[in-house]
């Protein structure tokens, strides 16, 4: 994704502009904000040093051990078990294990607090996928298994509060190595599986992807004006943890 080319955003407007101008529109869109401009690498293969993943078995032995770790402690808390391996693993993210899921918001402008919330000596990045197929959250294990080098667009269950406020879906990725043995970060819509079938045209992109550059040095602007939108921490993690990292931040703005 080149720089050179991307739209600069420096307010809520520029945003919105850059939204209206998307490859088929918003109907099916989901949007995904990153303070700085790291590559489209989910938290498993972020992990650890590639050479010590290998010494467990891999990235597919070590995402194993993640979510069997989480399944023998996490019973005692759970008012609904998942039915599912996807199942498990959107609530094995959701509470913070490493999994090969990245987080996509149905709001834009909250993909763009995520974009301006923090690293404001840094430009981040409000990164778009739109005209797809979900893959809704009764899909079966197996199928979801059968495309072992895309990635793939899921809709979940709302297991949480959190996961309903953020309008959230996730983009679930392979386990595809370079020649160095190294995560291959997603990058383009070619990277995506369609879970419309095409014989015909397979390579067919099954959707569009952009980006834009959110300015660091207009992040705090862009803050405020998602705060007056009511686009906090208090809205987006319902609860008593939003509520506190909201408070924080009032008092932040209060005494600047």
């Amino acid at each position: 994704m080149s720089k050179a080319t991307a739209e600069m955003l420096k307010s809520v407007e520029d945003a919105l502009s850059w939204i209206a101008n998307l490859p088929s529109g918003t109907e099916k869109a989901i949007f995904r904000g990153q303070s700085q401009q790291w590559p489209l690498l989910p938290t498993l293969f972020r992990y650890g040093p590639v050479e010590a993943i290998g010494h467990l078995g891999g990235f597919r032995r070590l995402e194993a051990r993640v979510l069997d770790l989480f399944k023998s402690r996490a019973d005692p808390f759970l008012g609904v078990v998942p039915k599912s391996g996807l199942d498990w693993m959107v609530l094995a993210q959701h509470h913070g294990c490493p999994t090969r899921l990245l987080d996509w918001k149905g709001n834009p402008l909250v993909g763009l607090f995520f974009a301006s919330e923090t690293d404001d000596e840094a430009d981040g990045i409000l990164l778009s996928i739109t005209g797809f197929e979900w893959f809704v959250h009764d899909t079966k294990d197996e199928v979801l298994n059968s495309f072992p080098e895309k990635a793939f667009i899921y809709a979940p269950k709302h297991v949480s509060a959190r996961i309903a406020a953020q309008a959230a879906g996730f983009t679930i990725h392979p386990f595809s190595l370079d020649d160095k043995g190294q995560p291959i970060p997603f990058q383009r819509a070619e990277d995506l599986q369609s879970p419309i079938l095409r014989p015909f045209a397979p390579n067919v992109p099954a959707g569009f992807v952009a980006h834009a550059i959110v300015q660091g040095a207009c992040k705090k602007r862009i803050r405020n004006q998602l705060h007056q939108l009511s686009i906090h921490r208090e809205a987006l993690f319902p609860g008593l943890d939003g509520i506190s990292d909201h408070i924080k931040q009032i008092i932040e703005r209060e005494l600047e």
